[in-house]
């Protein structure tokens, strides 16, 4: 979705945040439909600019089809010799490859027609085209599998990762994504010749925050973003120190080094190499509870719009909160994405049509941008149609997880093509804390857990023979709240599992997905292996929350688990203990010797496993 305001002027976000700092608001950020960019500072402060026009794709488009020859180019210091011209761009590959590994060489890169078309540490520049035009970048360099789209007046530079074998897609890493784009839609700059986006602990909170550049070409100027707030500055990062990211988790001093590191898909040389950095607020899924009172998220309003009476957010913190019980989307994770879309509520769709996020306010016909009767209405439309029954249902085809994100998964990948929008979103919820003292109500209170892999498959109970409801993020990396854990079938001999909140909305009987209607902070769970799954925030020493029913005395046969039923938990414990993955002792050991033979073997397995499938029962 696109991000829509139409207003020309200056609006201060934040003034909890570091009221008493002034510090000059910077251009282009987050771009709309008509041309208006936002950019919030690491006070909270949010400005819009119009930018200029800057599209100079059809010339780009023309200079690279028009290519007669290629020029392999060897640099050292300020002398710089051509190699030798080749027809190709395979065949100026071969010999820049060959070169690359003499000696003496010096830089070695591949040009055509004055354009940059392989270099070994450079910039991909997105800023080619009108502020509202997109560009699509692809998994594949065959421009196969999974499609995403940002907008390069948002922010301009990804960090280069190479071209491919006929010269007419470039490989590179952006907000957490490494994948593909047509080389008629960039330009190629080297890094020593190109302004980059850092990240930079701001002094005066020793918060972290994120400088994005808004212009890669050197020739033209510096222009960044005030710096997006994303979260307390971990102690391995050093203050006064710029660090270098494209994915926010990994940071690194050197830039060569950070490119080395993406082309081999390691994190070697980074400062945190062993510590991946994940912003809370970021990485939190809307698939939770805020802390914060209707009164506190009402009273943040009042102070970020100065008690503006024309803000449509004034007095809807109940709204939200009622939205979030019913439908279960966080409450202030909700306002946070409609303070950011609507400008605090002050934008014209929020004024004039109740609409606080942009819904279908697209590039192509702004004017067309939903109408709610009231603003309640607004809220509830996001809560249910747009989050709830669409980016957090596995079933969609807008799921890529439950978190703000990036552009590597969550909301943000199919969201908007601001690639930092889910960085800004998570900004606010900072700011919240910041207006009441930094108490950390809603920092820290989840669990929270990072798949290691890519699609993970979350299923009705803790082991791999049960169903699985739905499937994570086909992009690997997404969060998931870890409500407790339990003792299931071994996996890669681990046989933790953790109950996690459900994305989906499931069925009454937790069968499956039902996708659609009202959520259930109780009855939506599932489980996952914690093989695959990483801790990175931890509220505390996470629970073992089954068995959930209250123990009978009397241990029944086969009712291993003495939950008041035979189950498929009851014979995954057998066979956990004859492969010795685990040890029944004591009422469990007897309820679990069916044919009462006084051990517990594979005949018992069988016998349980019958009665489940129907083929038999066990009788005392």
């Amino acid at each position: 979705m696109t991000k829509i305001w139409k207003m020309g002027t200056v609006l201060f976000l934040g003034a909890a945040l570091l009221s008493s700092f002034a510090y000059p608001l910077h251009a282009e950020d987050s771009v709309t439909g008509e041309g208006t960019i936002i950019d919030v500072d690491e006070h909270g402060n949010v400005s819009f600019i119009e930018p200029k026009e800057n599209d100079i794709s059809e010339e780009l488009k023309k200079q690279y089809e028009n290519t007669d020859t290629y020029e392999v180019v060897s640099t050292i210091g300020n002398y710089k010799q051509v190699i030798g011209t080749y027809d190709s761009f395979e065949e100026a590959k071969q010999m820049k490859n060959l070169r690359s590994r003499m000696r003496s060489t010096g830089d070695v890169t591949i040009e055509g027609n004055g354009l940059l078309r392989d270099v070994q540490y450079g910039t991909v520049d997105f800023k080619t085209k009108a502020n509202t035009s997109t560009t699509t970048y692809y998994q594949n360099a065959d421009k196969s599998g999974v499609q995403g789209y940002l907008n390069g007046n948002s922010a301009s530079d990804g960090a280069y990762l190479g071209t491919n074998a006929d010269g007419s897609m470039v490989k590179f890493k952006m907000s957490g994504v490494t994948a593909w784009v047509s080389i008629n839609d960039v330009v190629i700059r080297d890094f020593n010749n190109s302004y980059n986006s850092y990240y930079k602990i701001y002094d005066a909170t020793g918060y972290l925050c994120h400088y994005v550049s808004f212009q890669a070409d050197s020739t033209k100027g510096q222009s960044y973003s005030g710096g997006i707030v994303v979260g307390k500055a971990p102690s391995y990062l050093k203050r006064g120190t710029y660090y270098y990211s494209y994915d926010g988790i990994y940071f690194y001093t050197d830039y060569s080094l950070m490119i080395n590191d993406y082309k081999n898909g390691v994190s070697t040389h980074a400062v945190n190499a062993d510590s991946p950095y994940y912003n809370y607020f970021q990485y939190l899924p809307f698939r939770t509870k805020t802390n914060f009172t209707a009164g506190q998220l009402n009273q943040l309003v009042i102070t970020e719009t100065h008690n503006n009476a024309a803000s449509k957010l004034m007095n809807t913190g109940s709204l939200f909160i009622n939205q979030q019980n019913k439908y279960g989307v966080n409450a202030a994770m909700m306002l946070s994405g409609g303070a950011i879309e609507s400008a605090w509520g002050t934008s014209s769709y929020a004024v004039n049509r109740n609409n606080l996020f942009g819904h279908m306010a697209y590039d192509s016909d702004p004017d067309n941008a939903a109408n709610y009767a009231t603003i309640e209405d607004g809220i509830a439309a996001h809560a249910k149609t747009y989050l709830s029954d669409g980016y957090l249902n596995p079933k969609d085809s807008r799921y890529f997880g439950p978190q703000f994100g990036n552009k590597n998964g969550g909301i943000n990948f199919k969201y908007a093509s601001d690639p930092n929008l889910g960085e800004k979103y998570a900004s606010i919820m900072y700011d919240i804390e910041f207006d009441n003292g930094e108490k950390n109500i809603d920092y820290g209170k989840y669990t929270i857990g990072i798949v290691n892999g890519w699609s993970l498959n979350v299923r009705k109970e803790a082991t791999t023979s049960s169903k699985a409801l739905y499937q994570t993020s086909p992009w690997g990396g997404q969060p998931v709240v870890i409500l407790g854990k339990v003792s299931g079938q071994a996996v890669n001999g681990n046989t933790t599992w953790y109950k996690i909140q459900s994305d989906a909305v499931l069925t009454s009987d937790r069968s499956a997905v039902q996708g659609i209607g009202n959520y259930d902070f109780d009855r939506d769970y599932g489980y996952v292996s914690a093989e695959y799954v990483d801790v990175i925030y931890n509220n505390g020493n996470i629970p073992n929350t089954d068995p959930e029913p209250t123990p009978d005395p009397n241990y029944k046969l086969g009712d291993v688990n003495n939950d008041g039923k035979i189950s498929t938990m009851d014979y995954v414990l057998v066979k956990n203990h004859i492969l010795q993955l685990g040890n029944l002792t004591g009422k469990a050991a007897i309820a679990a010797d069916v044919n009462k033979d006084g051990k517990i073997s594979t005949m018992d397995y069988v016998l349980i496993k019958n009665h489940i499938l129907g083929i038999s029962h066990i009788t005392e």
